[in-house]
């Protein structure tokens, strides 16, 4: 396979030999800007195809498969990616196909370079939904277009209850060709599913149709009148939206960015080439654009679909930077909307969080601190603003130590941040008790409200938390993760970023050596975990969750330890920083689904895995080029 990234007449491109591209499961993801996702890739997914979002996400397309080239020669079925960010094709010297989703429309538009015969697999169904059983296609053929009526009815085979109606979807499919009904229930193995070991491995689909054509639209709906009439519109102006596409890239690609400083000596000469470091941010650009919705940021595709408060809030600081301040002001204030009486905000589905709720102010922060740099603080942050903040914050303080201290008028008797299990980032594991990142953010908090307050006891708690902090994680050369536990991890990187007072310069750069020793991986990474563990796994175990803080090395960590770094002392650590980045550049350009970044990869070696398309990665790599002004 062949892999080009191309915007206007830009473009860079790398072969990869077959064995390669399966074992990174090459393939691409295009979103409409609502929800909505296309996925493909060489290993089969059930989460692969055309997705409908809708409060809830829906499968709807399992896969369109062409007719089987007769041809063996290699050569001639050799195939070339191609990404476009607005859309993707995918060529062999056979046959050309193009996949575009119109921003903002609920449907896909599919062209060949000549009409050729394909069939449209169906899988309809929520996203997470495994049932076999109580699914009902209906094909309707009218004038122009195919109709298909899915309804999904619950079964007593799997299901308490036996022909409820759960819901309804109708799919609109126009072509410039001739169709055949199939009507054929095809069972398809998930390979990819069966590595990363999520069950089920094989399911039957729907092979609804057989269409020859070169181009065809399919429109999902509610009902059949939105069907019908939205894919006539978009079948007519199919040009015109891939023009449109072109054109509001473009408009992404002139926003302008805050620094024309360049950074020298950061990259190492094997990726000096400025075309890579350009495509790789602008994939991360084109990346958080897409999951940037009007509710909010979508975690991930294509199974972290949710508004994740951590994500959103982890994420943010790479919009602040690229100027979408009436966006990120809307968030966050909808974000302190929902902090309870308790200072707690739900980090997804009514899960508590122990730093969601931090996370907020320390945007917050930012924000502010952007605006004023810019000149803009009056223009965006109203006074009432201001004094709302400053009232949620302080309340989200004293919760906090009501909770924490055994006397709350004596400041000096503030314990340690208690969190439960399972209420940090790392929420695989258990974790409970004091840990580090929690504390940093609390002293974060404290600095924001004597800022915001000009309160002098602020600053005398946060002195003195800053020393019971000290006192109790630092030894002059280890940072503790956890106030009970000895486990060496990655989160100290955390705690700098969220807080850089916590230790001077000379202290953050023996506590980042002594961390590098037992966690660094030589591709470019860190792993979460020391790496003499008996706990640590050297390689990703997919849906199984035993590496996932014990091992797997997670982009958004790297970024934000790369950033640290640099901040802490930039050239001792300019090897360390280098490496993380052309590790970064790589993965986001050739591996797994390109033109993003994904989750995490093993600590064996760079891989792409975990969700394939993760917001916080692609926006902490944004806030690592803007860090080094590349």
């Amino acid at each position: 396979m062949i892999i080009i990234h191309k915007i206007n007449t830009k473009k860079i491109s790398k072969r990869i030999d077959y064995e390669k591209t399966r074992e990174d499961n090459i393939g691409f993801l295009l979103t409409n800007n609502r929800g909505n996702y296309f996925l493909s890739m060489e290993k089969k997914s059930r989460y692969s195809g055309l997705f409908f979002f809708s409060k809830d996400m829906f499968k709807i397309l399992d896969e369109i498969v062409l007719q089987k080239s007769e041809s063996t020669d290699k050569k001639a079925l050799e195939k070339t990616l191609i990404n476009k960010f607005f859309s993707a094709s995918r060529n062999s010297s056979e046959i050309a196909e193009n996949f575009l989703m119109p921003k903002n429309f609920n449907s896909f538009i599919y062209n060949l370079n000549k009409k050729t015969n394909f069939f449209l697999d169906f899988d309809v169904r929520k996203s997470y939904d495994s049932r076999r059983f109580g699914m009902y296609y209906d094909i309707i053929r009218d004038k122009d277009k195919l109709l298909i009526r899915f309804e999904k009815k619950s079964d007593r085979r799997e299901d308490s209850s036996d022909s409820q109606k759960e819901f309804e979807i109708w799919i609109a499919v126009k072509c410039n060709g001739d169709s055949r009904d199939v009507l054929q229930w095809l069972e398809k193995d998930y390979e990819f599913d069966r590595e990363r070991n999520s069950f089920p491995y094989k399911r039957y689909v729907f092979r609804a149709v057989e269409l020859e054509a070169s181009l065809a639209v399919i429109t999902v709906a509610e009902n059949r009148m939105q069907a019908e009439k939205e894919c006539d519109f978009v079948y007519n102006n199919a040009e015109q939206f891939r023009r449109n596409g072109e054109k509001e890239f473009k408009k992404l690609l002139e926003e302008k960015t805050p620094s024309k400083t360049k950074s020298k000596n950061i990259l190492d000469k094997s990726i000096s080439n400025k075309s890579y470091s350009y495509f790789a941010k602008m994939s991360a650009k084109s990346s958080m654009d897409a999951l940037s919705i009007s509710e909010g940021i979508l975690a991930g595709f294509p199974w972290f679909f949710q508004y994740w408060t951590r994500d959103e809030m982890m994420s943010l600081k790479a919009l602040i930077l690229e100027k979408k301040f009436v966006y990120v002001k809307n968030l966050l204030f909808e974000k302190l909307d929902r902090i309870n009486d308790k200072g707690m905000l739900e980090v997804l589905n009514n899960r508590v969080s122990a730093d969601s709720a931090a996370l907020v102010f320390m945007r917050f922060d930012d924000f502010l601190n952007e605006l004023e740099e810019q000149g803009l603080l009056e223009k965006y942050m109203k006074e009432e603003d201001i004094d709302l903040l400053r009232e949620r914050l302080s309340e989200c303080i004293n919760c906090i130590i009501g909770k924490n201290a055994k006397n709350e008028k004596n400041t000096k008797e503030i314990t340690l941040i208690q969190n439960n299990a399972g209420e940090t980032w790392m929420d695989s594991l258990e974790r409970r008790g004091a840990c580090i990142e929690i504390q940093a953010l609390f002293l974060r908090m404290l600095r924001l409200m004597q800022k915001l307050s000009r309160d002098k006891r602020y600053k005398r708690l946060e002195e003195n938390f800053r020393y019971a902090v000290r006192e109790k994680f630092w030894d002059g050369e280890v940072l503790k993760d956890n106030d009970a536990d000895n486990t060496i991890r990655v989160n100290a990187f955390l705690a700098c970023y969220f807080y850089p007072e916590l230790l001077s310069r000379e202290e953050w750069r023996r506590c980042f050596d002594f961390l590098l020793e037992k966690l660094w991986n030589k591709w470019g990474g860190l792993s979460t975990i020391d790496k003499q563990d008996a706990r640590f796994r050297k390689t990703h175990t997919g849906e199984s969750s035993e590496s996932y803080h014990n091992g797997d090395s997670w982009f958004f960590v790297n970024n934000i330890a790369a950033i640290a770094m640099n901040r802490t002392d930039r050239e001792h650590f300019k090897k360390y920083v280098a490496q993380i980045l052309k590790a970064d550049i790589d993965e986001i350009l050739f591996k797994g689904i390109v033109g993003t970044s994904a989750e995490l990869s093993s600590s064996s070696e760079l891989k792409s895995q975990g969700c394939l398309m993760q917001a916080w990665s692609n926006a902490t790599f944004l806030e690592l080029v803007h860090e080094l002004k590349l």
